[in-house]
């Protein structure tokens, strides 16, 4: 399995090969099978090891790589209504945005910079 196949078993995720609905015995699988569930315990251990303890222990319990990866997701970007939340709070501090008294342009055009990033985070493009 090469790498990019790693990558798609982190997306697209992988699932234990069933037979009547049960899972096989590992001794009755195909070779591609335990190809692809090697390469799920090896994308498992690679994204564990990007990982602090606290952060591990907010996305456990996980049952394959992708299911890891989505949880890694929710707890960076948050779910799509708190993504929402966050984009209209940040819609809002843009129409309201004003300079303070006694502010720099330098320290404004920092406000404003941190403003249009927030809302490139949740997916939001600002026009001129």
């Amino acid at each position: 399995m090469t790498k990019i196949d790693m990558w798609f078993l982190i997306t697209e995720g992988f699932t234990m090969p069933t037979e009547d609905g049960k899972v096989l015995e590992s001794s009755k699988w195909a070779v591609e099978q335990k190809m692809k569930a090697q390469a799920n315990a090896k994308a498992i251990m690679a994204l564990q090891c990007g990982l602090s303890s606290k952060q591990l222990n907010k996305v456990r319990p996980f049952k394959s790589a992708q299911d890891l990866w989505d949880k890694l997701i929710e707890l960076n970007e948050g779910t799509k209504d708190s993504r929402i939340a966050k984009r209209d709070l940040l819609i809002n501090q843009l129409q309201n945005f004003t300079m303070k008294e006694g502010e720099t342009v330098s320290s404004l055009h920092g406000r404003f910079k941190e403003l249009l990033n927030g809302l490139h985070s949740v997916g939001e493009s600002v026009e001129n």
